[in-house]
């Protein structure tokens, strides 16, 4: 019996977060967006790991050492490892062929398709 063809990846039920200059995207498990200011982005770092684009430059732009994320972009070098990808969310969706995202709040869906994509 072929049990490869009865297992799923599936996308981790956690928030999505997408950083930008100012403020902060969320899109909720529940699919609600949230914009938030830089202090409620970094609170909101110190619950449950998040989906994110880049975690290494997240950490870094939030002055943490390190942080417990679900890296999109990471997951891409994982699948294709010898392949360019701009480490952005509009990168992302070049590179898997996904539709551009037109602001922060369409880039945080555009994550959750990046890694449905990857997984699939």
């Amino acid at each position: 019996m072929d049990r490869t063809t009865d297992r799923q990846l599936l996308i981790p039920d956690a928030d999505t977060l997408v950083l930008g200059a100012r403020t902060g995207v969320v899109l909720t498990t529940q699919g609600e967006i949230e914009t938030l200011g830089y202090d409620a982005v970094c609170r909101r770092l110190d619950g449950p790991p998040m989906v994110v684009c880049h975690a290494r430059s997240l950490a870094r732009r939030t002055g943490r050492d390190g942080l417990a994320a679900l890296d999109v972009l990471e997951l891409f070098a994982f699948v294709h490892p010898a392949r360019f990808c701009r480490p952005t969310p509009a990168g992302l969706a070049a590179a898997l062929g996904l539709s551009a995202p037109a602001c922060a709040e369409d880039a945080a869906v555009t994550l959750r398709g990046a890694a449905a994509a990857l997984l699939g």
